[in-house]
């Protein structure tokens, strides 16, 4: 990945690369990352790492959506133009993303917060 990948959908894209001191768990990577977008006040796209590098790819745009997502709250699928309630109590991450769970009649999933963002 890298910001091209984002840039259209979300302009304000930045990367942000960390660098440890050791090779890190997946769970410590995380943590990191969650404390990284805290700090920053920004929205998480995206994170990958390998060995001691991190990468993050953040943007304020996302942020604002990704705000926007809490119980009860109403999305369009953009394929199929239905209507889901998020019933998630706050995004999680799912392989680098930020994600919440969706009921679409009935129907509980977990979705990848750009999925819906426009």
């Amino acid at each position: 990945m890298n910001k091209k990948d984002f840039q259209k959908k979300f302009p304000d894209v930045k990367l942000q690369e960390l660098e440890t001191k050791v090779v890190l768990s997946r769970a410590q990577v995380q943590e990191c990352v969650v404390g990284l977008i805290r700090s920053l006040d920004t929205g998480l796209l995206y994170y990958d790492y390998s060995g001691r590098t991190i990468r993050v790819f953040t943007s304020d745009k996302i942020k604002e959506e990704i705000d926007k997502m809490i119980p009860g709250y109403q999305v369009i699928h953009p394929h199929t133009k239905k209507t889901g309630t998020i019933i998630s109590d706050e995004p999680f991450i799912i392989c680098g993303q930020m994600c919440v769970t969706v009921d679409f009649d009935g129907k509980k999933d977990a979705y990848d917060c750009e999925f819906f963002v426009k």
